[in-house]
């Protein structure tokens, strides 16, 4: 009979650790498939951008003062009703699988490592190349800082999972990761 109750305890603990991590799963999709919607409300609307400015500000900077950020706005509407899609959609990336990951701060460390020869410890210092290759509109060109660092969009989107493959290293030749072997 004791047998039997830790067989059905372990299968509930097992159940329920699956189900949490399933609806922490739904979460992570939930938040991007808001901002998908968010960004394709703006789009289709042509004023959806304005009402959504504040939430736009925090998702990419961390603050809902959407007016200091406003010389930014014609190059980030562009890059994230069109050009981020594309790239996207057209990556390494399977979209389905990309939705359910968690939200990260740094690339795999399971299949990339820092390259030996790179002399600036964790920090990209002023390299830059992944960023002035996509052209992003959230690097700063005078202090090569990227202006939404570490923000909502940084972690739940491509800046804190890349690398995750020798393509992507060679495609912004990047001399800060390697692929582990």
């Amino acid at each position: 009979m004791e047998l039997f109750f830790k067989l059905i305890n372990g299968n509930l603990h097992a159940f329920y650790d699956k189900l949490v991590f399933k609806l922490t799963q739904l979460k992570w999709a939930g938040l991007r498939i808001l901002f998908f919607a968010c960004t394709a409300f703006s789009m289709l609307t042509l004023i959806g951008g304005f009402f959504l400015a504040p939430f736009y500000t925090y998702w990419f900077f961390g603050t809902f003062k959407f007016w200091k950020y406003l010389r930014l706005a014609p190059r980030l509407v562009f890059y994230i009703s069109f050009h981020f899609p594309y790239i996207l959609l057209k990556g390494t990336t399977e979209l389905p699988g990309f939705l359910f990951t968690p939200p990260k701060s740094d690339p795999d460390l399971t299949l990339v490592q820092l390259n030996p020869a790179w002399k600036h410890g964790a920090s990209c210092h002023d390299c830059c190349k992944c960023c002035q290759k996509i052209k992003c509109p959230l690097l700063e060109p005078k202090t090569l800082n990227c202006l939404s660092y570490d923000s909502l969009f940084w972690r739940y989107f491509n800046c804190s999972r890349y690398p995750a493959s020798q393509v992507e290293i060679d495609r912004y030749q990047c001399p800060k990761w390697v692929v582990r072997r």
